[in-house]
């Protein structure tokens, strides 16, 4: 499995406290067993977020989304009738505050 971590960079137009970020696991096709019988397909999977740091002092903020285009996907598998799916389209956002 492979991970590609683009390096958090300033949005056009924002203040430079403000980052977008984007990460691309992928995986190749691979054996389904121990006896190879079977293949699991390989995936791709785009996770991208933005975050920011306000001109107060104290104040972080961020939102994200895992798997953007919602992919259905292996994950693992141990055999034909046991595999477990990749997690579906998630959307976090958070907040920080100083107090």
């Amino acid at each position: 499995m492979a991970y590609t971590t683009l390096p958090p960079a300033p949005c056009a137009g924002r203040p430079p406290s403000t980052r977008l970020h984007a990460r691309v696991q992928d995986r190749t096709s691979r054996p389904g067993d121990d006896k190879a019988s079977f293949r699991a397909l390989g995936y791709g999977v785009l996770s991208a977020g933005l975050e920011s740091t306000p001109s107060q002092q104290g104040l972080r903020w961020g939102a994200g989304v895992q798997n953007l285009a919602d992919r259905r996907y292996v994950r693992a598998l141990t055999g034909a009738d046991n595999v477990w799916q990749g997690p579906r389209r998630s959307v976090q956002a958070w907040v920080e505050s100083a107090l």
